[in-house]
């Protein structure tokens, strides 16, 4: 993260795997994601944070591979869980819950 900081940077979010779930094999590929979100004033104080849970079901139909069924579960579940997060860091912003994050 050198060099990514600067003197008008409020808050510093990062975001952190903490679970993958992902089958060996199936017609329908399942994989849950958790994710862990923390945002962080220039300080260093954890100003919110939220663990956020999100699965996402590849279907036969979507590819007949299993392997690309995979992929695109994962890439569901990832896609599902930055939405996931941007509404409730939104939610929390308009409550007045992280001054300043818009």
């Amino acid at each position: 993260m050198s060099g990514a900081l600067s003197a008008s940077v409020r808050y510093v979010l990062s975001a952190e795997i903490e679970d993958i779930t992902q089958p060996l094999f199936g017609v329908d590929m399942q994989v849950g994601l958790t994710v862990r979100y923390r945002l962080q004033d220039r300080a260093g104080k954890t100003r919110w944070e939220r663990r956020i849970v999100t699965r996402h079901t590849a279907r036969l139909g979507e590819a007949f591979l299993g392997s690309e069924r995979l992929r695109y579960a994962n890439e569901g579940a990832a896609r599902e869980n930055i939405a996931a997060f941007l509404r409730a860091l939104g939610a929390e912003a308009r409550a007045g819950g992280v001054a300043g994050v818009s």
